[in-house]
């Protein structure tokens, strides 16, 4: 669960991502382009107690489908967000800036 009120990229949402943990996060900041969809974890409102609340039930109330979000979210930071994959992105953009 990363509750904030201001964020830019937290890391730490990478990290519960490549532990395979289901993720609640706030929707500030570019947390919403690690968990850019309800397959990949919860996004809640700033400030919302509420919301908070329920995504923890939402978790806890079917845990099978918690599980099968945190494995969506590894495989999405796996593909997106790992060295390999910005290897990959910087390779390209060095190419089209040298040709």
């Amino acid at each position: 669960m990363l509750s904030s009120k201001s964020e830019g990229l937290p890391i730490a949402l990478l990290e519960y991502g490549l532990a395979s943990l289901p993720t609640i996060a706030t929707d500030v900041g570019n947390c919403n382009v690690v968990i850019a969809n309800e397959t990949l974890g919860q996004l809640i409102p700033s400030e919302s107690t509420m919301a908070l609340s329920q995504a923890l039930i939402n978790y806890i109330s079917a845990k099978e489908k918690a599980k099968t979000k945190g494995v969506n979210l590894k495989s999405h930071v796996l593909t997106n967000f790992s060295g390999e994959a910005i290897s990959k992105i910087l390779v390209q953009d060095y190419k089209r800036i040298l040709s």
